[in-house]
């Protein structure tokens, strides 16, 4: 499985949850996400920013597991854990948020 840790703002009982996914870099984590996740809050968001595999505290894959499949099954499992049902995609163009819509049944646009 893929074990990606996790930056979390707001309520868990909040009705909309927000997913930022960071760049890639050396400094990347999901912590960037602390510059905007106050507006989100304040406007009734959760905010979850997990760590990308590799990044920030999240332990990095073996090569050939760098697929998008396979980084939607970490998120998939982040949000089962979560409890959030439907979110919205917050980020840069990385693969896993420009392929969301393979996994259509939580992503909003």
């Amino acid at each position: 499985s893929v074990e990606l840790a996790i930056h979390e703002w707001g309520d868990p009982d909040a009705g909309r949850t927000a997913i930022f996914w960071h760049a890639l870099g050396p400094a990347m984590s999901g912590r960037v996400a602390q510059l905007l996740a106050p507006a989100l809050v304040q406007r009734g968001f959760r905010v979850l920013a997990p760590d990308g595999p590799g990044f920030g505290a999240s332990p990095p894959l073996a090569a050939a597991d760098y697929e998008v499949s396979r980084l939607l099954d970490g998120v998939d499992a982040m949000l089962a854990e979560s409890g959030a049902e439907r979110v919205s995609w917050i980020g840069t163009p990385t693969r896993p948020t420009s392929r969301v819509t393979t996994r259509p049944r939580r992503s909003r646009r």
